[in-house]
This record gives C-alpha cells, sequence and structure tokens, in this order.
C-alpha cells in the first residue's frame, strides 16, 4: 500500500509539472481539499453512478494550495481512470484521504 501510494505521489507531482509545462499558471490559492474533491465528483456523477461506484471521501479538514483549475483536473482523471479500469467488481468502491 505505501508503494503503491509513493507510486501515485510522483504521478501527481509529473503531472503537476507536465501542466506547468508550456501552459499559463493560474495564481495559487488556499482550496478546501474536501470542496475540491466534491466538486470533481459533481463533474463526473454520471460515469460514477453508471458503474455503481461508491466514493468515500475523508472529511478531514485540510487545505490545499495551488492552482484550483488544475487541482480540479488532476482529481478528475484520477478517479475517471479509477472507475474507468476498476473492471467488473461486485461492489466498486474508491477511497479518496490523505495518509499523514
Amino acid at each position: 500500500m505505501n508503494n503503491a501510494a509513493d507510486k501515485m505521489a510522483k504521478l501527481l507531482a509529473e503531472l503537476l509539472e507536465m501542466y506547468r509545462v508550456g501552459r499559463i499558471v493560474n495564481q495559487p490559492v488556499e482550496v478546501s481539499f474536501s470542496e475540491l474533491v466534491q466538486e470533481t465528483l459533481g463533474l463526473i456523477a454520471g460515469p460514477i453512478a453508471e458503474k455503481g461506484v461508491t466514493v468515500r471521501v475523508s472529511n478531514e479538514p485540510i487545505t490545499l494550495y495551488g492552482d484550483r483549475s488544475r487541482l480540479i483536473e488532476i482529481w478528475q482523471n484520477l478517479v475517471e481512470n479509477a472507475v474507468k479500469f476498476m473492471g467488473d467488481q461486485p461492489s466498486p468502491q474508491i477511497d479518496i484521504g490523505i495518509e499523514t
């Protein structure tokens, strides 16, 4: 699990770098993790419901600092891929949170 988390952290860092190269970067702002994830889930509610996926989101008060639009794009990409590639699981579930 820790190995998977390390790979995910590396992927996120690479995605952030990819988005920064050759693009106009918005001013960094403080963003509530919870609000960011809920907004993202709202954007992709259709595919989540279609596959019957249960999404659990940590309710810890976490504040991120960055380009809000890019952060939403990253979370959207991650969740869409999770939904797309989960196969035929009987009770699909995605857990979104942090590990400290």
